[in-house]
């Protein structure tokens, strides 16, 4: 499925791959980045942050089988998996719950889902806690790394500059 204008325009600019995490440590790769996670479990992320040095074969054409230390998703319109064989969940909390869960178990330290209806980023760091965080407050995301995604918007002349 393609992107949305924003989508597109925040993933593709991705502020934090230029000027937040050295270049020289970090990969971030964006646009429905393939996951491997196990034997049939693939999975997509918009933005993936990865360190270069665990990446075994960075030449490889299959799916990255390393987790990557941090995962961004864009998300305007949640899309659930394909509930073939489970019934659906009904919910875009239960999607990010789901797919938050298999990312921890598959080693990822952190989720920031933006959501762009209410403004939001919800940030995933443990299968026990969420938190919350409007686009104007600074998101952790590891280490000393963090982003203010209103701020993000505004340099990339996406959003007006506030008053």
């Amino acid at each position: 499925m393609g992107s949305s204008i924003f989508h597109l325009y925040y993933s593709g600019t991705c502020f934090i791959s230029k000027t937040i995490l050295p270049k020289k440590k970090f990969w971030v790769p964006t646009n429905e980045a393939g996951l491997h996670l196990d034997y049939k479990g693939n999975l997509a992320s918009d933005i993936v942050i990865v360190e270069k040095e665990k990446i075994e074969n960075p030449l490889s054409e299959k799916y990255n089988n390393t987790p990557p230390k941090f995962v961004i998703e864009v998300d305007i319109a949640v899309e659930p998996k394909d509930y073939s064989t489970d019934p659906p969940s009904g919910s875009e909390m239960d999607y990010i719950v789901e797919k938050s869960g298999q990312l921890l178990d598959f080693g990822v330290t952190g989720i920031a889902w933006i959501l762009t209806k209410s403004r939001k980023v919800i940030l995933v760091k443990s299968h026990r806690n969420m938190e919350i965080y409007n686009w104007n407050e600074l998101v952790p995301i590891f280490d000393d790394y963090s982003f203010c995604l209103q701020k993000i918007l505004e340099e990339e002349d996406i959003l007006p500059a506030k008053p």
